[in-house]
């Protein structure tokens, strides 16, 4: 499963390489744009994490870079679209999208968007296809002693750190060795 959804319907680049992939999806428009729809309406899946990072702008140099996480490291689940494309050499590509939605106080001064993080009930309502209406626009703190801290970890892969394999309904995925 790799992360950056590349819709089904999207052609390899004009050099024959593989689309790149859409990091985050809108949780307010993923189902109305037409990256997302389809997977909106048949594809939702959970991906769970033990932490992300979000990057800080700053007026006096480089961005910061948090760890955002529980603080006993406990794994949470984060909403998330997945797709099949077809790579130049014919090979299925399963790939996929985190959900994303206007912080919470924790995020805010941080960044202005965060993951959409999904507790209790809200997990089986997002898995559930036959809810055509479910929005997903959790704004849960990983948990209520959720805090950010500053990193200095060495991300993986454009920032996956964290992710371990994507969940999703019918749908079993194995997670990738090494890395990420």
């Amino acid at each position: 499963m790799r992360w950056g959804i590349v819709p089904h319907w999207m052609k390899p680049t004009k050099t024959g390489k593989m689309a790149t992939g859409l990091f985050n999806a809108r949780s307010e428009t993923a189902a109305d744009k037409p990256s997302f729809s389809s997977a909106f309406r048949h594809r939702r899946c959970l991906v769970p994490a033990t932490g992300f990072y979000e990057w800080q702008k700053r007026d006096d140099g480089p961005k910061l870079k948090h760890l955002i996480s529980d603080a006993d490291d406990c794994p949470f689940a984060m909403a998330g679209l997945w797709d099949t494309s077809v790579a130049p050499d014919g090979t299925a590509v399963d790939s996929f999208a985190i959900l994303t939605t206007s912080p919470n106080e924790t995020m805010r001064p941080i960044h202005d968007r965060m993951p959409v993080i999904l507790e209790g009930d809200e997990l089986d309502r997002w898995l559930d296809l036959e809810r055509p209406d479910v929005t997903a626009c959790s704004t849960h703190s990983p948990t209520a002693s959720s805090t950010p801290r500053r990193s200095s970890r060495r991300s993986t892969h454009r920032g996956t750190r964290g992710l371990r394999r994507c969940i999703c309904r019918n749908h079993k995925v194995v997670p990738k060795r090494g890395g990420g």
